[in-house]
């Protein structure tokens, strides 16, 4: 069972990574990248909160596998359109080699936090970050001509951010329960 999970980015990554760049490139690097940053604001938290149910942590873990290539594959396509021809090989590389020091930086800090507070705890840490991302694209993705916040993305956040009290609050009192 934990070997499926552990194996789910590299099997989901086969198939979808090829249509994710055709999606990118047809909807927008925007678009692409944000669909990837949804999914990962939203399953990195469910992953957190319900380690106890493998099914919903399977299901999550999934979800976030198909989020994985819509950021990753999005690189490619950002160098092109933000930087000159004679910067695009550059820009791509420090991106690159900005995913692998990330994957150093959270195998090292995973295992001392597993360690100090626990797997499922650093489980929800890492779905508190992921939120604060998706929270932060929207505040772009919303921005007005202005720059000013639009009302929906107002909306939007409050509602997010009150589902995920919800949540976390549904959670504690089920494990308060079983104590």
């Amino acid at each position: 069972m934990i070997g499926l999970l552990s194996m789910m980015f590299m099997i989901v990554y086969v198939f979808t990574s090829l249509p994710t760049p055709w999606a990118i490139a047809t909807f927008g690097v925007r678009k692409g990248m944000g669909f990837g940053v949804i999914l990962m604001g939203i399953f990195g938290p469910v992953r957190g909160f319900f380690g106890h149910n493998y099914t919903i942590v399977l299901i999550a873990t999934v979800m976030l596998s198909i989020a994985q290539p819509f950021i990753i594959n999005a690189i490619t396509t950002m160098s092109a359109r933000w930087f000159p021809v004679h910067e695009r090989a550059t820009a791509t590389g420090i991106a690159m080699l900005a995913q692998f020091i990330g994957i150093m930086g959270g195998m090292a800090v995973s295992r001392i936090l597993a360690g100090s507070l626990g797997i499922k705890a650093m489980l929800i840490w890492y779905g508190v970050l992921a939120f604060a991302a998706l929270i932060i694209f929207l505040m772009d993705y919303f921005r007005t001509e202005s720059g000013a916040m639009t009302p929906l993305l107002l909306v939007l956040i409050a509602l997010m951010a009150l589902s995920f009290v919800l949540v976390a609050l549904m959670q504690e009192s089920r494990m308060t329960a079983s104590n």
